[in-house]
């Protein structure tokens, strides 16, 4: 499943480059990609986990036909890899600092390329796609997460994963539907699991004012462990 999905991603990059001569004129010769994922044994979409599937997916990038619009068919890819091992608290909450150095010193050596894959973490994502208070990295960002409400509709930004938003939506159209079946709902209970992104920014998204979810509803109930 992870290199079928990040097959679909290669070839989706090869085409958005080639469509912008004017933005990435020196990509037309060759696509350079950097990864930069947390390279632990925690996060799903690890390095440890996702470099096999990405090299996998160049090689069968290299194995098409040719490319539209005169780009050559010439993927690399960079790992850049985020050790958080060293910090009190671990994976996806000390990673904004990692990703921010690791893309300017990219910047500032001429190797920030033509896309890049990853992060996954919203924070750090946040830090390089918000054209405000972030980077301005003004190039095609693949994220297997970037889920909470912060990092939507960001124009460089392609989130592979259901972000919150649409989790939100999703449930607040459930929620409003009533047949024979389903009668109308009135409470709702959102089981907290901890330690996990995705998790973490779904609940987030349903249950804090700036979503469409809680106005829906007139009681939600937390619960922070299984047995309750």
């Amino acid at each position: 499943m992870a290199y079928r999905g990040l097959s679909l991603c290669v070839c989706w990059l090869v085409l958005i480059v080639g469509r912008c001569k004017t933005t990435y004129p020196p990509c037309l010769d060759g696509i350079m990609m950097n990864v930069v994922l947390l390279d632990d044994d925690i996060s799903p979409w690890s390095m440890k986990f996702v470099r096999g599937a990405v090299e996998r997916a160049i090689q069968h990038d290299a194995e098409l036909t040719c490319c539209p619009n005169g780009v050559k068919r010439n993927l690399t890819a960079n790992f850049r890899g985020l050790e958080t091992s060293l910090y009190s608290n671990k994976g996806c909450r000390s990673s904004t600092c990692e990703v921010v150095e690791t893309v300017k010193n990219l910047t500032r050596t001429g190797e920030v390329g033509c896309a890049l894959l990853g992060p996954t973490c919203t924070y750090a994502t946040f830090q390089m796609v918000d054209l405000e208070v972030g980077l301005e990295l003004k190039m095609p960002i693949i994220s297997a997460g970037s889920f909470a409400l912060s990092c939507d509709y960001k124009e460089y930004l392609t989130r592979i994963l259901p972000p919150a938003r649409k989790i939100s939506t999703f449930f607040t159209k459930f929620w409003d539907f009533n047949n024979d079946i389903k009668p109308k709902w009135f409470t709702a209970s959102l089981y907290k699991k901890q330690n996990t992104e995705d998790c973490f920014w779904y609940i987030n998204a349903l249950g804090t004012a700036s979503a469409h979810f809680p106005l829906h509803i007139k009681k939600i109930n937390i619960i922070s462990k299984a047995e309750d």
